[in-house]
């Protein structure tokens, strides 16, 4: 994971336990931090993942599909479903949405690495000329 730290923006934690329990910990905005420790289930199927939380202040339940579309190119789907857990907490974010905003954003952010992207926006913007200058923090 630490190898896409960059591409894992306001991701704060990503480890896989020697038990091989998933922590992550994000904050996606309006002073929330979400913590989320999954697990997969196990499956014989060879073309997804499925996993759900254990732990965390999330409920999460989600699959990865893999589709072969030709050698050396897989179309990758990912079902997710989450509620938080705090009351108010989900009746903020049906409101502002933050969640789904952050994890969409994450999810651009992902695609534009391994579609081979050499910009991602939140890091980089490209001036009148076509050179790419880090943005201010």
């Amino acid at each position: 994971m630490a190898s896409y730290r960059r591409q894992l923006d306001r991701v704060t934690k990503a480890v896989i336990t020697a038990d091989g329990i998933a922590q992550i910990r994000f904050e996606p905005g309006l002073g929330y931090t979400l913590n989320i420790d999954l697990v997969e289930i196990p499956s014989a199927e060879s073309d997804r993942t499925m996993f759900r939380s254990v732990g965390g202040n999330v409920e999460v339940a989600g699959m990865i599909e893999y589709f072969a579309i030709r050698e050396n190119l897989t179309e990758v789907v990912l079902t997710l479903d989450y509620e938080l857990k705090a009351p108010l907490a989900r009746v903020v974010d049906s409101v502002t949405s933050v969640i789904d905003r952050f994890l969409n954003d994450q999810l651009r952010r992902m695609q534009a690495h391994f579609e081979g992207v050499g910009s991602f926006a939140s890091h980089f913007q490209e001036d009148p000329v076509g050179n790419f200058a880090q943005a201010a923090a």
